[in-house]
Order: C-alpha cells, then sequence, then structure tokens
C-alpha cells in the first residue's frame, strides 16, 4: 500500500492523468469529527481509490494504492462543519468495500447520491436518519416515516446548505412507523442508523422532475464500455438531426460541445447509476458536434462534479474527448428516470 497526497494546485495534472470514466463514489454517515476508513481491496488485482476532502469544492485528493486482496486502515482528519469526506473508486463496482470506524463501531459505505431511498425499521432502541447535501447550494430535504399501511405518520422537512448535514432522531414515542423514505432536491446522501450501524436500503428509486416535454433528451455516455453518462436537452432541429445521425454512425466519432450550468435542471442525470441521481450541473445548450477540443473542457462529469462552481464559471463548457451521443430518451424516461 502506497499513500500519494494530492494538493489542490496539482489537480490539473491528475484531471487528465485519471479519467474517472467509471467513476463510483462511496460515502457513509460521517459520525466523527475524523474517524477511519476500512478499504478492502476484493480481487486479486492492483489499483488505486482516492480519497477526497471536500469544503465547497474539492480540497484534496489522495491517491491509495491497492495491492491485491489487501485492506488498509486509513485515519481520517478531523473535520469541521463544513467539511466532508468520500472516496472515489475508479476501479470495477464489486471490487472494493468501504467500512467507516467511528467510536468503535462500523458503518457501510454505499454509492446512492439521491433519488428516494427507502429504509425498513429494525429492532432496535436507536432509530437515527442522518443525510447529508452534496449539493454547492441549498437543498431541499424531506424525510417521510410511514406506517405499515405506507400512510406517512411523521414527515420532517429542512433546507440544508452547501454540504451541511441534518441529524434526525426518531421520537421514543412515534411507534407506528415501519419504514423511512428519504428524497431531496439535489444530490444527497441518507443513512437510517440504529444500534448495530446502518442496514442497507431496502429500495433506491429515481426522483421524478418536471421537465420541458417539448424538448429532445439524450444520453451522452462514455465512447467505448460503461461508465457515468449524463443527459442533455435539445431544442434547436438542426442540432436534434446531427445528434441521431451519430447515433445511426457512430464511426463518425465527434464531440459534443456544450455550455453548462449549475443544477440539474430536471433533466441532468447520471442515466448510468440505478437511482439516475442528478448531476450538481447540466448542459444548458449543446452548441456543436465536433472533431477536436481545448483541453480546457475535456474531462468527465465526475471531474466537472468535483469542482462544480469553478468549472461553470471557467471554461463554462464541455467537450469531453472520450464522451459521444449514446441513444434518445423520450421526455417520460427523463422526467421519471425509469
Amino acid at each position: 500500500m502506497r499513500i500519494k497526497t494530492h494538493p489542490l494546485f496539482t489537480l490539473i495534472l491528475i484531471l487528465f492523468t485519471y479519467q474517472h470514466v467509471n467513476a463510483e463514489v462511496l460515502h457513509w454517515p460521517q459520525l466523527c469529527e475524523g474517524g477511519e476508513l476500512i478499504i478492502k481491496n476484493k480481487t486479486e488485482k492492483s489499483f488505486s481509490v482516492w480519497v477526497q476532502k471536500f469544503g465547497t469544492n474539492l480540497i484534496r485528493e489522495t491517491e491509495v494504492e491497492l495491492t491485491e486482496n489487501e485492506t488498509v486502515n486509513y485515519p481520517l482528519d478531523n473535520i469541521t462543519k463544513d467539511e466532508h469526506y468520500s472516496l472515489l473508486n475508479n476501479a470495477d463496482r464489486l471490487a472494493v468495500d468501504v467500512q467507516y470506524k467511528c467510536n468503535a463501531k462500523y458503518y457501510a459505505s454505499n454509492p446512492f447520491e439521491g433519488g428516494v431511498i427507502t429504509y425498513q425499521k429494525t429492532q432496535s432502541s436507536e432509530h437515527m436518519i442522518v443525510v447529508e447535501n452534496l449539493y454547492s447550494g441549498v437543498n431541499k430535504i424531506q424525510i417521510d416515516l410511514k406506517d405499515k399501511y405506507y400512510n406517512v405518520v411523521h414527515s420532517e422537512k429542512v433546507d440544508l446548505a452547501a454540504f451541511k448535514k441534518h441529524f434526525f432522531q426518531v421520537p421514543s414515542s412515534l411507534k407506528s412507523w415501519e419504514t423511512a423514505q428519504i428524497s431531496a432536491e439535489n444530490k444527497y446522501s441518507g443513512f437510517y442508523i440504529n444500534d448495530n450501524g446502518n442496514p442497507k436500503p431496502i429500495s433506491v428509486k429515481p426522483q421524478p422532475t418536471d421537465i420541458d416535454t417539448s424538448a429532445t433528451y439524450f444520453v451522452i455516455g462514455p465512447r467505448t464500455g460503461e461508465g457515468d453518462n449524463f443527459v442533455v436537452k435539445i431544442t434547436n432541429a438542426d442540432i436534434i438531426a446531427k445528434a441521431r445521425d451519430l447515433i445511426k454512425n457512430p464511426q463518425k466519432e465527434k464531440m459534443v460541445f456544450a455550455r453548462i450550468q449549475k443544477g440539474h435542471s430536471g433533466y441532468g442525470r447520471n442515466w448510468s447509476k440505478p437511482e439516475k441521481s442528478f448531476w450538481s450541473w447540466s448542459a444548458s445548450e449543446v452548441t456543436s458536434f465536433d472533431d477536436l477540443g481545448s483541453t480546457s473542457c475535456n474531462g468527465t462529469p465526475q471531474q466537472v462534479e468535483d469542482r462544480a462552481d469553478f468549472w461553470i464559471s471557467d471554461p463554462g463548457q464541455i467537450c469531453f474527448w472520450n464522451y459521444r451521443v449514446k441513444k434518445e430518451l423520450k421526455a417520460s424516461q427523463v422526467a421519471n428516470g425509469l
């Protein structure tokens, strides 16, 4: 195992060294100011993961090199209430297991960054919901406790500032609830904490939104293989025709050029994830398809996400070299994430 810390001034170089096409970002309930990550390589191959520390944007990215079947105990520095950690896995999504140790208890990580997450009540003396806003702006969070007939018996709503956490202790007087459902307008992570840790959700579904049904929508994904992707909205008839032509004739190998804006705008989803989670940015206008683009707008959806406010300001556009138009979506699919 080797650890390499990449401070902020070296991140531009890292952007083009590690493309993070198949990136999976793992989160855990950060119940201590510090704590420890237990990172396990479940494969016979060596690979790296990146422990990321965020404020309003990425502060530091530390590469942890894992040899085959290696388990690494990685101590986390103390963080303020305005900071958080995550772990970026660029290997196969089943290659690594990450647990978080806090006050002698272990908590599982998960890759869910939105959607409608449902947890089943367990036999426990402690029931707490932990929600973390992963969006660099105010996020409207909703927690609904439901009885066995799926009636809401308690609802908790809160506006969370950028990257803030919310801890909801279920009142001991509330006995009738059976499931806890978490949702939000923007990216978030949500966990159910009991006496033994944090169980897995029983259901993770896309969060529905309202969109422009007169527009046409396309998935933009990796040139080859699977990985993170994003959805664009196009209203220009000529651009729509070119996008459809590129789907029929992928050998033309044209890159997508688009201006970007803050917020998902209802359609800026990561279509590769089961919960079709929203990015913190979206393509406001697809301007063209071309063969060559500047290094300044090259990258991946995750790289834009990690530095969304900076990227939206400069360069303000994307031209991912390894991304292409993959398929067309119906407006109803985009609205419901199905």
